[in-house]
């Protein structure tokens, strides 16, 4: 997960206190009264949005594509230490259904049988993600070293 906040820390580097937007696809909301929390799943990783008003939201829910305007404010609790606050949602896409199983949840604790007939699903989560990013990090890993020692790649 190191790798994870490498990334997002390059994406928000410079930005605190700063008017900007991104996109990506809403992964969970939080309605908390008067604050609506937007966990937003981008390639990056996950970015927490704040929405202080409902108008705000856009009729936004799980799984549409989004671009959130807003201010970058630090924030520890938040993921990767910094959030979109005073957020104002644009949806550009919704699904067309809700997804089979909760995407938001930590962990899915599906059968195999059932993860694999869901797999283009299951991989939106970031915890499955992680596996391919680790993967390629190792092969990153391997490949930096062999070149280093003057090997040559082939393919056959």
């Amino acid at each position: 997960m190191v790798f994870l906040a490498q990334k997002f820390d390059t994406m928000v580097e410079g930005r605190n206190n700063r008017t900007d937007s991104i996109h990506g696809a809403v992964h969970a909301l939080r309605d908390m009264g008067g604050i609506t929390f937007v966990t937003l799943r981008t390639r990056h990783g996950l970015v927490q949005c704040v929405c202080t008003h409902k108008e705000a939201l856009d009729g936004a829910t799980e799984e549409c594509a989004v671009t959130a305007s807003g201010l970058w404010r630090t924030e520890p609790r938040a993921p990767g230490g910094m959030e979109l606050t005073d957020a104002k949602l644009t949806v550009l896409s919704r699904p067309a259904a809700p997804p089979p199983v909760p995407l938001s949840k930590k962990k899915l604790s599906l059968n195999l049988d059932t993860e694999l007939a869901l797999r283009p699903v299951v991989l939106r989560t970031p915890r499955e993600r992680a596996v391919f990013r680790i993967q390629a990090g190792i092969c990153r890993a391997f490949r930096d070293f062999l070149q280093s020692q003057d090997f040559t790649e082939i393919h056959t």
